[in-house]
């Protein structure tokens, strides 16, 4: 019998779980893939992306809280039997092979551009892969608590960020409303959900207390803050980097940090910033790798996960800032089907689990 990472769904580190899968990639280029489909209609497009992303969600939740003391893989056992299993256990290391990869390369150019702008990418790469790795050989309780300590910190952050940025906006920036057109906000920006799929890694971690209406609630409230601050910066962005800028590929959150004056004796509030997309980051990339090597053990015959976590975490830090043997092109497009694959899958197997119920029943 496999151990499973349980956690309360209805405790702070959950919560903070919750949020930091949201809003990561906010420390990322990714956010500009809205004023690149929507032009200035940006936040309107990440509006229309985060209402599709909770919906979607919300569904999950209310049918996938049912069932106690499962995770998402066990349900997908049960509607589609072991082959079905292993095909979405492969499904989910993709995603989370390519997402890592992405990730560390990512927050290791912007550690880069805030702090060395002289050192090598694999110099600030190696920093995030070190702590990362102490992360999961942690265990999951630890990375758990880690969320606890540093994500609110995170989020209060990023709110400064956007109050101070809209002290001094240019509303005019969100004009044409539509921005390049109502398909390429509503059309298009289907894409932006991307920036959400990470919120379905929740569903890996079995649940340790009974499902309940709170628990439902406890994993929707977070849910609805998380997706409110992603909504939040972009608006923020959109207002204050005028169209099409915006649109040219830049850190989104570094160019808003430009944007921030407090006077002559508060200037260095970039080191702020790079503090908590440092910890936000390595939290991530904690979590990744350890439900990356928990897979390998629980569906793929590895009898223990722990001498896993080297050669994978090293595999992930030269294929992003070591050798570079993934074209930047193909990772992204590998980001994306990886990604929206994740979320039709998820809906299937949640459809089709009424299917399977009496069987989890036995098993729980």
């Amino acid at each position: 019998m496999v151990k499973k990472p349980t956690l309360s769904y209805k405790n702070f580190d959950a919560a903070c779980i919750i949020v930091n899968l949201l809003i990561y990639r906010l420390f990322t280029r990714i956010p500009t893939l809205f004023p690149k489909t929507a032009g200035t209609a940006a936040a309107l497009s990440a509006g229309f992306s985060a209402i599709l992303a909770f919906v979607m969600i919300f569904l999950i939740v209310a049918v996938f809280l049912r069932i106690p003391r499962i995770n998402i893989l066990d349900v997908a056992e049960s509607a589609f039997g072991v082959l079905g299993r292993k095909i979405f256990a492969l499904l989910i290391l993709l995603y989370l092979f390519t997402s890592a990869i992405v990730t560390l390369g990512e927050f290791s150019e912007l550690t880069k551009l805030i702090s060395f702008p002289t050192a090598p990418i694999a110099f600030c790469a190696l920093f995030f892969t070190i702590a990362a790795t102490v992360g999961v050989f942690g265990g999951f309780s630890a990375i758990s608590r880690l969320h606890r300590l540093f994500v609110p910190a995170t989020a209060l952050v990023l709110f400064v960020i956007v109050i101070s940025t809209l002290w001094n906006a240019d509303f005019s920036n969100l004009f044409p409303v539509l921005g390049r057109g109502a398909e390429s906000v509503f059309g298009k920006g289907i894409s932006g959900i991307i920036m959400h799929t990470d919120i379905l890694l929740l569903f890996l971690i079995t649940p340790s207390d009974k499902r309940s209406h709170k628990s439902k609630n406890t994993v929707l409230v977070p849910v609805l803050f998380g997706l409110f601050t992603v909504v939040a910066v972009i608006f923020a962005f959109t207002v204050r980097i005028p169209y099409p800028v915006s649109a040219e590929g830049q850190f989104p959150i570094y160019l808003l940090l430009k944007e921030i004056h407090y006077g002559r004796f508060f200037q260095r509030i970039d080191a702020i910033l790079l503090i908590v997309a440092t910890l936000c980051g390595m939290l991530y990339l904690a979590f990744n790798l350890f439900f990356f090597t928990d897979i390998l053990k629980s569906d793929f015959g590895v009898s223990d996960a722990r001498p896993c976590i080297l050669p994978v975490a090293l595999t992930i830090f030269f294929s992003s800032a070591g050798v570079k043997f993934i074209p930047a092109e193909f990772l992204e497009v590998l980001l994306f089907c990886s990604g929206f694959a994740l979320w039709g899958v998820f809906l299937l197997v949640i459809l089709f689990m009424k299917v399977g119920r009496k069987q989890l029943n036995e098993k729980t």
